[in-house]
């Protein structure tokens, strides 16, 4: 099922991006094959997807570019074949949003922030990741630590969809890679 695999992957790929900011990188990667050692840790099936193709859709920003080198650990990880597309911030926001509600389904990962979360969850355009996150089959809990983000950041990116209010709230929409302030 398409939707499962999609956040499978998003999972997948920000527990990646997780790592590579919580844990010193020359440790993780030391006598490592491409540091894939950890991730081996978690008790889910990496490969269950392996042969599929996701598209990512990605935001021109310094962050992204320190996403790309992630990629190939991500498919030897997997099996799974990464293509992405870059575009600058405005075409980037109108790109998504059209893909979403034209429901194309040209990206199966995009970068989004809590407010495009809003808009997105309102529209039915985006599934809550906390089904995926709570399902050991797609997410080790015990390995994959929500809890290690800050409580403030990670709420940002809830909300239980009511209009005016409830953030920080009821389902978990996107899990925060990076913070600006």
């Amino acid at each position: 099922m398409r939707i499962h695999s999609r956040s499978f992957l998003w999972v997948g790929l920000l527990a990646l991006m997780t790592w590579s900011l919580l844990t010193p990188l020359g440790q993780a990667l030391a006598g490592e094959v491409a540091g894939l050692d950890y991730f081996k840790q978690a008790k889910i099936n990496w490969r269950a997807y392996e042969g599929q193709k996701i598209f990512l859709g990605l935001n021109k920003h310094s962050y992204t570019e320190s996403l790309l080198p992630l990629i190939p650990q991500f498919e030897a990880l997997t099996g799974i074949k990464v293509d992405y597309l870059i575009l600058p911030e405005a075409e980037f926001n109108t790109r998504v949003t059209t893909d979403l509600s034209n429901q194309r389904g040209e990206f199966d990962v995009f970068m989004s922030t809590p407010p495009r979360n809003w808009a997105f969850v309102t529209a039915g355009w985006i599934v809550p990741l906390d089904p995926f996150l709570n399902d050991p089959k797609f997410t080790d809990r015990s390995w994959y630590k929500l809890e290690d983000f800050y409580p403030g950041i990670l709420n940002n990116y809830r909300w239980d969809g009511t209009i005016g209010g409830g953030a920080g709230k009821g389902s978990t929409w996107s899990i925060p890679a990076m913070v600006e302030t």
